[in-house]
């Protein structure tokens, strides 16, 4: 699948820990190889990572990537 459209950690408007970051690139990655059996883990992850960020960027995060955010039209925080 193309991911070119997903935020990469490095392109998100707020500074993200290196385990935040780590989980964020791992489900990319399985989105980019369509291994939809672990992009739930990896979901996972992203969702326990994000608590210790702001309660209003862990919820941003949990919308964007835990809960597809980055597939609807408005998904990128431009």
């Amino acid at each position: 699948m193309d991911t070119s459209t997903i935020l990469r950690p490095e392109q998100l408007p707020f500074d993200v820990d290196e385990q935040l970051a780590h989980d964020i690139n791992g489900l990319i990655t399985a989105i980019e190889n369509d291994d939809w059996m672990t992009v739930d883990a990896w979901q996972d992850e992203v969702h326990g990572s994000a608590r210790g960020l702001s309660e209003e960027n862990d919820a941003w995060v949990r919308w964007y990537y835990s809960d597809n955010g980055w597939m609807t039209e408005n998904g990128r925080s431009d």
